[in-house]
């Protein structure tokens, strides 16, 4: 995250946080890690159509963008649009291969296939 002060008060996406993403992006509109962070403090809002918009924005910004991609991906997968994440990730893999982007990809093929999950094993992500 590049924007100033700690990932947990950008996690509590208040109005003031927004309104500073905003700001910035009225300075300098092809700012890629302002709109992922944006989206970031929607998410945190219920805000989940702003911030997948302004997601998708960092990523045409800056193709690849590794946290926009990333949060794009698992905010998809939040609302059962694993087809939609599954896009994401896949294309973000051919772009710029990532460890993070395969391992995303790979649970999120693993958790389609229910039938192949042993019981006594936790996957977890990123």
């Amino acid at each position: 995250m590049k924007a100033n002060g700690s990932e947990q008060r950008l996690g509590d996406g208040d109005s003031l946080t927004v309104t500073s993403f905003r700001r910035a992006l009225d300075i300098c509109p092809g700012y890629a890690d302002a709109f992922a962070n944006l989206g970031m403090a929607q998410a945190a809002q219920g805000q989940k159509e702003a911030a997948e918009a302004s997601f998708r924005r960092a990523m045409d910004v800056q193709p690849g963008h590794h946290d926009a991609t990333a949060r794009l991906a698992a905010l998809l997968g939040e609302q059962s649009r694993d087809a939609e994440a599954r896009q994401v990730l896949e294309a973000a893999v051919a772009a710029a291969p990532c460890a993070d982007f395969h391992a995303e990809l790979g649970s999120l093929l693993f958790r389609a296939c229910p039938s192949r999950q042993p019981s006594s094993t936790t996957w977890r992500s990123g």
